[in-house]
């Protein structure tokens, strides 16, 4: 197991499972003792077995890994750079510099300064709609778009979020990924199975649906 990187000659480079691991265990023996979270210290003692990928992000020419142990920095090698003890369902950039991501059955949080990271960089998005139960992101231009597995669709623009099911836009609620097309529209799939594709550059318009049965 681990990450493996192609290019079209084939397979060139392999980052371990036991790569990530060790990567992970050797900052928590140099960074532990600050770090006063107790969930934390109790990962010190996880087991290999335990460490799973869950998402991946290339992002200014570096490739970013999620997985259950933290956030991973490595280069366009397949070489782990740096490392970030930010425990995530989900993440995304809102520049080079910052990230939100959801923690776990938890709230959204903004973290500033990424390459200045401390352990209280991390702060919480207290504002109105703030989603829970966060499956994916992307983003759009200037707004991100984040799905929910039990509360619809919500856009992020301008420290704001919008639930679209709130705001009675759209009645849609359980969604398991997004992503988008080549004209920059949105490409939704429900836990159902049926796929959306939607126009939200002026105003919300669904532009086609498929449903699972054709």
């Amino acid at each position: 197991r681990g990450l493996y990187l192609k290019n079209d000659s084939g397979l060139y480079k392999k980052t371990s499972t036991q790569d990530f691991f060790n990567f992970y265990k050797n900052y928590g023996k140099k960074n532990i003792k600050n770090d006063t979270r107790s969930y934390y210290k109790e990962f010190l003692n996880r087991k290999i077995d335990e460490l799973e990928f869950r998402h991946i992000k290339i992002y200014n020419g570096n490739i970013w890994v999620n997985t259950t142990f933290g956030l991973f920095k490595l280069d366009d090698k397949g070489t782990i750079k740096e490392y970030f003890p930010i425990f995530s369902g989900v993440f995304d950039f809102i520049n080079e510099n910052d990230i939100i991501y959801q923690e776990p059955y938890s709230n959204v949080y903004l973290l500033k300064k990424l390459s200045k990271y401390s352990l209280t960089a991390s702060t919480q998005i207290k504002v109105e709609n703030n989603p829970k139960d966060i499956l994916d992101i992307i983003k759009i231009q200037n707004k991100s778009y984040y799905v929910s597995r039990f509360s619809g669709l919500y856009c992020y623009q301008n420290n704001t979020f919008k639930s679209y099911l709130k705001d009675k836009i759209w009645t849609e609620k359980e969604f398991i990924k997004v992503t988008k097309n080549n004209k920059n529209q949105l490409v939704l799939a429900n836990s159902f199975g049926d796929v959306f594709i939607v126009d939200d550059t002026k105003k919300f318009k669904i532009i086609k649906t498929i449903n699972h049965k054709e």
